[in-house]
């Protein structure tokens, strides 16, 4: 059994994803095992990992049915102790697994980093660091993006893993309940500041999974599920229903945005901007000008690039 399950989930991307796993096999620590799951891919993908020879390298192939769905799969699939995901656009840096390793050693507990936010020419353009996240999240400091963090299988298992549909913040999701159930079994949750990954921060319209319609899906499923725990951080739960709101009016479904909007200003009145994004959603053309424009320029660079 390996230390360290890392599962890297792939679609179409058989022109990054030999880097993303070239960056996973450099690493310093040798007690890990590698998962690539290929989501449906139509290209080449399948031949690019084959032919990467390296006997910690396992290639599971299954048909497209979204991020999460890949994911569990590719834990379905591991072996590791612990379990740590990264994307097919990402690169960790060689102390990456060392370093939760290192970390976590024999514990029940999970482990976050940092990450350096690099653009699309590869520069760095800031360091993302684990932060305070508040009542909603148990009160844990941390960072849940693929790759800054490991997380222990019995407690992926004992949660479900990721919540199968949900293309749009999953791992906040995930986090809503993976926080509360370490809390209650007493699992710290072990911060580690040094940035281990590059994280390709690429821009909204260039991220299928900000599509307005995915983005509702997201936040209309955390809310169904977690609005009273949200609510233990008033600010949280404005902030999900002011992007399903939002969501919905570049939808054009404008009723459904003055109800999600409403609710964002009843958890956080005293917010200037919750109510100016309630006045726009109260008058559609305004709505339009403001919102749906920006709908059709993301929704076909989202498009292209999925």
């Amino acid at each position: 059994m390996a230390m360290i399950s890392v599962v890297l989930c792939t679609y179409n991307r058989a022109d990054r994803v030999g880097t993303a796993i070239t960056s996973v096999l450099g690493q310093t620590l040798e007690d890990f095992e590698l998962v690539v799951v290929d989501d449906g891919s139509v290209d080449n993908t399948r031949e690019v990992v084959n032919a990467i020879g390296d006997a910690r390298l396992q290639y599971v192939h299954r048909e497209n049915g979204g991020l999460s769905a890949a994911r569990n799969t590719g834990v379905a699939s591991s072996s590791g102790r612990f379990v740590t995901f990264l994307d097919d656009d990402d690169q960790a840096l060689p102390r990456w697994l060392q370093t939760f390793h290192d970390a976590l050693g024999d514990r029940e507990a999970v482990a976050t980093c940092a990450a350096y936010a690099v653009n699309i020419r590869g520069q760095v353009s800031s360091t993302m660091s684990p932060a305070p996240l508040g009542p909603a999240y148990a009160d844990y400091r941390g960072l849940f993006l693929p790759g800054t963090f490991a997380v222990p299988r019995t407690a992926y298992d004992a949660i479900g893993g990721f919540a199968e549909g949900v293309q749009y913040c999953h791992h906040a999701e995930f986090a809503l309940r993976l926080l509360p159930f370490c809390r209650a079994a007493g699992w710290p949750v072990i911060v580690i500041d040094e940035p281990l990954l590059r994280w390709e921060n690429r821009p909204p319209e260039q991220r299928p999974e900000t599509l307005p319609a995915r983005v509702l899906v997201g936040m209309d499923y955390v809310l169904s599920h977690h609005r009273d725990q949200l609510a233990r951080s008033p600010e949280t739960l404005a902030n999900c229903y002011a992007k399903a709101g939002v969501a919905a009016a570049r939808l054009g479904r404008y009723r459904e945005a003055r109800h999600h909007l409403r609710q964002a200003v009843s958890a956080q009145p005293r917010s200037a901007r919750a109510w100016l994004r309630l006045g726009v959603a109260l008058t559609p053309p305004f709505g339009d000008a403001v919102w749906r424009a920006r709908r059709y320029r993301s929704a076909a660079a989202a498009t292209a690039s999925a």
